[in-house]
């Protein structure tokens, strides 16, 4: 299997993006609200917290306004590296359906964006 590397975490991301509504302002929005305005086709706070919860708790990390994004963070930055659209989304449910604990959760990440590249 292809290596992929990780540049995890190292997005400003959530500090740039928004949108002219400033009922959609990320300036003081919570990680959810952010990643609802961000991710491919805007899911929802809900569906998003449902799946990313378990994951960090599988990792033993808190659940948390840093943790989550940086998780965030590092989804976008592997949907940007995609060269066939695998979305935020899909890594997210595939983590959730395929937990991995024997890699750490960045890893877990990139083998996540990897296997759904190579489904494309």
């Amino acid at each position: 299997m292809k290596k992929l590397l990780l540049p995890l975490f190292l997005l400003p991301l959530f500090y740039s993006c928004g949108s002219n509504d400033s009922s959609e302002s990320t300036e003081h929005a919570t990680a959810y609200e952010k990643m609802h305005v961000v991710f491919t086709d805007r899911p929802s706070e809900e569906t998003i917290s449902k799946l990313m919860n378990p994951i960090l708790t599988n990792y033993s990390l808190p659940i948390d306004e840093e943790h989550e994004e940086k998780f965030a963070s590092a989804l976008v930055s592997m949907k940007q590296q995609s060269a066939v659209g695998v979305t935020e989304m899909e890594i997210l449910k595939y983590m959730y359906q395929h937990p991995d604990a024997s890699s750490s959760l960045p890893e877990a990440i990139g083998k996540a964006a990897t296997i759904l590249e190579m489904r494309k």
